[in-house]
């Protein structure tokens, strides 16, 4: 049995907001959804970082072997927010594998009540303009983090440790000059106002929890609008009906969103984006592909990656289908596709859980002014 969790990973120029709520037992068929933004973020405006949440008690830092910091870099790191009321249980600094068939924090794919520190490997994906990127594990059972993980790129530069580690203790963005936590590291510095714990002793900070209070507020909760959509590319690959997508575009033109055309695998520009799914860059597209295992794990009904421009300008997206995927589940990646968040509001397509027939709920979603939300070159 699985705690229902949330994850959310974070870097400089990097944001991705992953809401999930986990399979209770097998017997109930019910999967998570994954959305993973990745953007040039900006935050909202605030004077201090938002708090995801907490530990519950101090977290271990483990360095794995391939980490590109110095024992001292992650001790000054570390010092600097333990003088702000965080400390941490032990670090552990690139030890080498435990015995008796013990498994080191490195190798697990949850490592429970830990913050790793690993070097981001060639393969894996992180914008131009991105240092580092942190993924937080959340119970939504306790509310409190279960673990981290923060990737590193080679030549690690000042702040950029303590930046994610920021993230790693539960900190998110803050769009104020000079903070240790603002999204872009050319405007960021060591300025840590709201990071001290006696500090947000005394203030009132707004929750990320609030923003999926009310479906009335669908349009406001846009992740992103976009730039430019030329269609969407439907890889060899994919392992449900072309039929069961077209339905579900189909399902999103009628209420106003126009996800037009479908190209077709045999199309060149699919065989162009769809031959290296990660490697591509395939701007204007939304791409359906096949998930992968266990690179994804294999809870997750389906997964959304989406890319940001400039005013928060949707670029492209891929989505990673399974072949149980519903109708329902990939429009609701689609509604994904287009911008939409989730939704704390049950029967709603974006409610963040797989549901039944009642599941088709589209208040908020329609588009009422009959203008499209950018620009298609289908229209």
């Amino acid at each position: 049995m699985h705690c229902p969790h949330y994850q959310l990973r974070l870097g400089f120029g990097l944001v991705a907001l992953l809401l999930a709520t986990a399979a209770s037992d097998a017997a109930a068929a019910t999967h998570e959804f994954l959305n993973y933004v990745d953007s040039d973020y900006a935050a909202p405006a605030a004077p201090v970082p938002s708090l995801l949440a907490g530990w519950q008690e101090a977290p271990t830092v483990v360095v794995c072997d391939e980490a590109p910091i110095s024992v001292q870099v992650l001790q000054k790191a570390t010092d600097w927010w333990a003088s702000l009321g965080h400390p941490f249980q032990q670090l552990r600094y690139k030890e080498p594998e435990p015995s008796g068939g013990r498994i080191s924090p490195c190798s697990l794919n949850e490592p429970v009540g830990s913050i790793v520190i690993r070097r981001l490997s060639p393969q894996e994906w992180l914008a131009a303009d991105s240092r580092a990127k942190t993924l937080v594990s959340v119970s939504d059972h306790s509310g409190e983090i279960q673990w981290a993980r923060i990737a590193l790129q080679d030549d690690v530069a000042p702040r950029v440790l303590e930046h994610e580690l920021g993230h790693a203790l539960g900190y998110l963005h803050v769009d104020q000059p000079s903070h240790l936590m603002h999204s872009s590291y050319a405007s960021s510095g060591w300025g840590l106002s709201g990071l001290s714990l006696a500090e947000r002793a005394s203030l009132v900070v707004t929750s990320p929890s609030t923003m999926l209070e009310s479906v009335a507020q669908a349009d406001a909760l846009r992740l992103g609008r976009w730039k430019h959509l030329r269609g969407v590319i439907l890889c060899a690959d994919v392992p449900v009906p072309t039929r069961a997508v077209k339905r579900s575009m189909s399902w999103w033109h009628a209420r106003g969103h126009n996800l037009r055309p479908l190209i077709l695998p045999t199309d060149s520009r699919a065989e162009a984006v769809c031959s290296d799914v990660w490697g591509a860059d395939p701007t204007g597209y939304v791409v359906l592909t096949q998930m992968m295992t266990p690179a994804e794990e294999i809870r997750y009904a389906a997964v959304a990656h989406f890319h940001w421009g400039a005013r928060n300008r949707i670029l492209w997206v891929k989505v990673f289908l399974r072949a149980e995927n519903s109708e329902q589940v990939i429009a609701h990646e689609l509604g994904h596709a287009l911008g939409f968040a989730h939704l704390d509001q049950v029967g709603h397509l974006m409610y963040p859980q797989v549901q039944g027939d009642d599941g088709w709920g589209d208040e908020g979603l329609v588009n009422e002014s009959g203008k499209a939300n950018y620009r298609s070159s289908a229209e």
